[in-house]
């Protein structure tokens, strides 16, 4: 009996926070199999489906995705992270079911790291306990997951982020925390919320740095963060911003973004906000401009201003801060009409993302709010959380309202090679699953819409097969044997890559990652046998340098640990 009161008082408020995060969620685990639309079969979809066919049909690792846009890299796309726990899910229970768990897992990460977050800022009384999950009741984000956005899930880091930014130099677990942190933002879908994230928690984390400058444990901890962010994530990096280098994204029709005070105010209290709501402004829907904290989250962050509160001042500046960076790029008084012209800001057309972080804020200064309040009326301070938490909770569980309504394409045979189509990017899931080329597929690094690679397929008079002339002897994502009159010289029907090798000769080394207007040609050896391989360049050294850098990290995590023991605090809290 005991020890289920220690486990009670252990536990604290978690069961009902995350009997109340499942209700939120509800429709998300009832939709089943149910699939959603948009960015989900144009993008996301196709993407787990090629990792999941890659990994457990062929048992390779995914670099080469051959059935998007004849040919791209799978590891190196910035929106298909493959080294997070997103892919064990999707490994586990396919592409939907996966999908919609990730988004759960997330939420359940993010609302750990409020709590976390909260017990920094405001204590550990069972108040603040009881509170911390305000700030991960943010309803916004349901409407991104009714166009397909997954990639946003990485927002739901920002709490241990920023609690990590602000205290690494306070122990080593801090330290390796902000490491292991920063290192899934980078490993995970490399979007707006790492950019963002990065930009408000990078100046913190150097401020931190500065002030304690003069500790050697400083310099020591501040090792460990680098070195575990590489360690972690160098081979991503190395992958992936050339990849990205090599093709800059512009959207000049997101240009200029910009919305009155009173559209703003909208965003934050406007009730029953979901993909229906008739509004938008610079050509952008709801779901590109909702940040739904209501009128009882404003309220109270207004509250925690009192007696010029510096934690709730700071808080609400921050809000603010986010908020002007969201809503206007046009004029000069607002800081997105300097970073439009600076990289990597200049390629966020969509400035209203910065709107998830100013809603944030204000939801964590809403906490603020209610523990000043709680100090002189507890009875009131209740009331109003527990008002709050309904607020949030239904709104946010009213933005998952028919995401989730669409059957989903069955599996084709993949035995045999694939065939290439000339399809639309709403065709490009089913077309994966059938074992189809998809030649309309979206790539996050060419723009919105889809850019048709110049190869032939299945509605070309002349096309026999993506091997015209060829035996295909093996075929697999990554590595293709074919066999052809030596002296011969064989048009594949895939896009050209950096990646492409034969016979361990990397065969178009000028080239970008991948080509959709280049032909790739090659000339049968005297063997009569072509062996393609598609691996990226520099792989072997960016393994040494990341297993480099890991080893580092493990040697000054212990080295720390042995100094935090000789002067008497390992068994401080972090």
């Amino acid at each position: 009996m005991n020890k289920v009161a220690d486990w009670v008082a252990r536990a604290g408020f978690r069961p009902v926070h995350y009997l109340l995060l499942v209700l939120v969620h509800e429709r998300l685990f009832l939709s089943g199999a149910r699939a959603g639309a948009n960015d989900w079969r144009y993008v996301f979809y196709p993407w787990a489906d090629a990792l999941r066919i890659t990994l457990l049909r062929f048992h390779q690792f995914p670099w080469w995705n051959p059935w998007s846009v004849s040919g791209q890299p799978l590891f190196a796309d910035p929106q298909a992270p493959v080294l997070v726990p997103d892919t064990l899910l999707v490994l586990g229970f396919g592409a939907v079911i996966g999908l919609k768990l990730v988004i759960f897992f997330y939420q359940c990460v993010g609302y750990e790291g409020s709590r976390f977050l909260c017990r920094d800022l405001f204590g550990e009384s069972r108040f603040v306990q009881a509170m911390s999950v305000i700030p991960a009741l943010f309803p916004a984000l349901p409407l991104h997951f009714n166009e397909g956005h997954i990639v946003f899930v990485v927002f739901l880091l920002f709490p241990w982020l920023l609690a990590l930014a602000l205290s690494w130099e306070r122990s080593t677990a801090r330290a390796l925390g902000l490491g292991v942190v920063v290192a899934w933002h980078l490993l995970s879908y490399i979007h707006y919320s790492v950019i963002i994230s990065l930009t408000i928690a990078g100046p913190i984390a150097a401020t931190r740095f500065v002030r304690a400058i003069r500790a050697p444990e400083t310099w020591l901890r501040a090792g460990l963060v680098s070195t575990a962010i590489l360690g972690l994530a160098y081979l991503r990096l190395a992958m992936t911003l050339p990849f990205l280098a090599h093709f800059p994204r512009t959207e000049p029709s997101r240009y200029p973004i910009v919305a009155t005070l009173h559209q703003v105010a909208q965003t934050l209290v406007q009730p029953l906000q979901d993909r229906d709501t008739k509004y938008g402004a610079a050509g952008l829907n709801w779901w590109e401009m909702d940040t739904y904290v209501g009128v009882f989250g404003i309220g109270l962050a207004a509250m925690s201003l009192r007696r010029w509160n510096r934690r709730g001042m700071i808080l609400v500046a921050a809000a603010v801060l986010c908020l002007l960076a969201a809503w206007n790029n046009r004029d000069a008084p607002f800081p997105s009409y300097y970073l439009h012209w600076i990289r990597p800001w200049d390629h966020m057309v969509v400035i209203t993302r910065w709107r998830l972080y100013g809603g944030f804020f204000l939801l964590v200064a809403a906490v603020a709010g209610l523990v000043s309040i709680h100090d002189e009326r507890p009875r009131l301070a209740v009331a109003l959380a527990l008002l709050t938490m309904l607020d949030l909770g239904f709104h946010a569980h009213l933005g998952f309202r028919r995401v989730f309504r669409f059957p989903s394409p069955e599996y084709g045979n993949f035995d045999a090679p694939p065939v290439t189509v000339h399809d639309k990017d709403d065709e490009t899931w089913s077309d994966v699953r059938a074992n189809r080329v998809s030649m309309g597929a979206q790539v996050s690094v060419l723009g919105y819409g889809s850019h048709y690679p110049a190869r032939d397929h299945v509605g070309t008079a002349s096309y026999d097969g993506d091997y015209p002339g060829a035996t295909v002897r093996e075929w697999s994502p990554n590595h293709v044997v074919l066999e052809a009159p030596p002296g011969s010289t064989l048009r594949v029907n895939t896009n050209p890559s950096s990646y492409w090798m034969m016979d361990g000769v990397r065969l178009f080394p000028a080239a970008r990652e991948f080509e959709i207007a280049q032909p790739f040609t090659v000339v049968v050896p005297a063997s009569g046998r072509v062996d393609l391989r598609a691996e990226p360049p520099g792989l072997s050294r960016a393994l040494l340098v990341q297993s480099l850098c890991a080893a580092l990290a493990v040697a000054l995590f212990f080295v720390l640990r042995a100094r935090d023991r000789r002067s008497g605090v390992a068994g401080r809290r972090a």
